[in-house]
C-alpha cells in the first residue's frame, strides 16, 4: 500500500513537472545583436538614399507581411516591391535610430524610431515623417536574419 502510493505521487509531482510550459530563454547575445545590425540596419538608409530597392528587398523574407502606415497589409516580397516602385519618384532620405533588439531563439524583435523624408524629383514640396517601427526576424537556415514582420506608425498629425 505504502509502495503503491509513493509511486502514485511520484507519478503525480513527476506528470505536474513535466506538464510545466517551457520558458524559452533570450539568448540576447552581444554578437547576434551586432550580426542583426551589421547586415539589416546598418545598410538600410544607404540603400533607401542610393533607390537600391533589390538590395533593401534581401533584407525580408519571401513571405514578408508588410504593414507600412495608413495603408494596406502587404502580403510577400513581390507585394512590397511593387508598392517601393511607387517611391522611385521622391528623393529619399531616412534615418533610424535602433531602441532595442532582443534576440530569442530563432526570432528576434527589433524596435527603433525613424525620420523618413520624400522629395519629388520632380517639382513638389518635400514630406517628412517620424514614427516607429517594430519588425520581428527570422533566423535563416544559413544562420542570417529575415525580416518576417514590420509594422509601422506614424507620429505625424
Amino acid at each position: 500500500m505504502k509502495r503503491t502510493l509513493l509511486i502514485s505521487v511520484a507519478i503525480a509531482f513527476a506528470l505536474s513537472v513535466g506538464c510545466q510550459p517551457q520558458k524559452r530563454s533570450e539568448t540576447n547575445s552581444r554578437a547576434e545583436v551586432d550580426a542583426i545590425k551589421k547586415a539589416i540596419y546598418d545598410p538600410h538608409s544607404s540603400m533607401i538614399a542610393m533607390g537600391d530597392t533589390e538590395g533593401w528587398l534581401r533584407n525580408f523574407s519571401d513571405d514578408v507581411v508588410y504593414m507600412p502606415t495608413n495603408q494596406a497589409t502587404l502580403r510577400g516580397k513581390d507585394a512590397v516591391r511593387q508598392w517601393a516602385q511607387g517611391l522611385s519618384q521622391y528623393n529619399l532620405k531616412e534615418d533610424i535610430s535602433i531602441e532595442k533588439i532582443t534576440v530569442s531563439g530563432d526570432l528576434a524583435f527589433a524596435l527603433f524610431t525613424y525620420s523618413f523624408q520624400a522629395t519629388p524629383k520632380s517639382e513638389g514640396k518635400a514630406v517628412h515623417t517620424n514614427g516607429r517601427i517594430i519588425q520581428i526576424l527570422e533566423r535563416q537556415g544559413d544562420g542570417s536574419w529575415k525580416i518576417k514582420y514590420h509594422i509601422s506608425s506614424s507620429e505625424n498629425s
